[in-house]
């Protein structure tokens, strides 16, 4: 006899209200555009706040206009003091030495998971928003930390409350880097154990300073006897292995950095292994052999 199946309760206390909100979606990001057009749920007054508007697709068999959604991050209430909006509507313009992006605004919490989940840090180092459109992964709401906004940004008079705890829609698992664009191209790595080959990192042009380093590293790796590089041997190595480019030494320092490591190998382009003594580097068709 098969085991009892147990009803779902619809006891009050055991259900939820709705937020309205799309949560728990695997989509692609279609467009992405900085404005100041502020969204229609905004509830605060004052300050010169700058917004990211996010198109998304829905996954699904449905019509796609049915399957088009937007979703309006807050880049800061002051925002607008130390940025303006490119041409292109794709990246903001620095207004002083002092403007840095808020990590503790909604925008900053967005882009903070995209790079936790493998985006590569130059794509978003460069600013250039333009290179994400095509990113197709799974995207939930995650709540947001306390923050205290101050006194330039207050509740609109007669504003209700929202009675949902705020949240954040952000990337929680990387499915594909968007599709490429010019010289790149977005091919996995599949060079052998005797080869130098190297994969171009998705979205970014052949001159990036991540490309250089994941070729360099990668170079480095097939070099050695066992085509194994442990990490403390990474900015010695790499350093040798990229001594005819006059960029060697910032080639090095990215290729040893641990978040572009573990990007690189949640990517597929080279494999890690942080538990085990040394903490080795292999290349991708390697760790997929073994």
């Amino acid at each position: 006899m098969s085991e009892a199946q147990k009803y779902a309760s619809f006891a009050v206390e055991d259900m939820k209200a709705g937020t309205g909100l799309f949560d728990n979606v695997d989509a692609t990001i279609t467009n992405i555009q900085h404005t100041k057009e502020p969204p229609d749920n905004y509830t605060m007054d004052g300050g010169n706040p700058i917004f990211a508007n996010v198109s998304f697709l829905l996954d699904g068999d449905g019509p796609e206009e049915e399957r088009r959604v937007n979703q309006v991050y807050s880049e800061g209430a002051a925002a607008g003091d130390n940025f303006t909006i490119s041409n292109d509507g794709y990246g903001l313009i620095p207004s002083n030495a002092e403007a840095a992006p808020r990590k503790d605004s909604k925008w900053g919490t967005f882009c903070a998971a995209l790079q936790n989940e493998g985006v590569p840090r130059g794509v978003l180092a460069a600013g250039d928003f333009s290179k994400l459109i095509g990113l197709r992964g799974k995207f939930k709401r995650v709540a947001d930390a306390e923050r205290n906004f101050g006194a330039d940004q207050r509740a609109r008079p007669g504003q209700a409350k929202s009675k949902f705890p705020p949240s954040t829609l952000v990337l929680v698992k990387l499915h594909a880097l968007p599709g490429e664009k010019g010289k790149a191209v977005a091919t996995p790595a599949t060079a052998s154990a005797n080869t130098t080959a190297s994969a171009p990192i998705a979205n970014v042009t052949e001159d990036d300073l991540d490309v250089r380093a994941l070729e360099m590293l990668e170079k480095a790796i097939a070099n050695t006897p066992k085509k194994q590089l442990q990490r403390s041997q990474i900015i010695l190595a790499v350093t040798r292995a990229a001594s005819e480019d006059p960029r060697k030494a910032d080639i090095a320092r990215r290729a040893a950095d641990e978040t572009f490591i573990v990007a690189m190998a949640d990517a597929g382009y080279i494999g890690y292994r942080p538990a085990e003594k040394g903490q080795p580097l292999t290349l991708a068709a390697m760790t997929a052999a073994a």
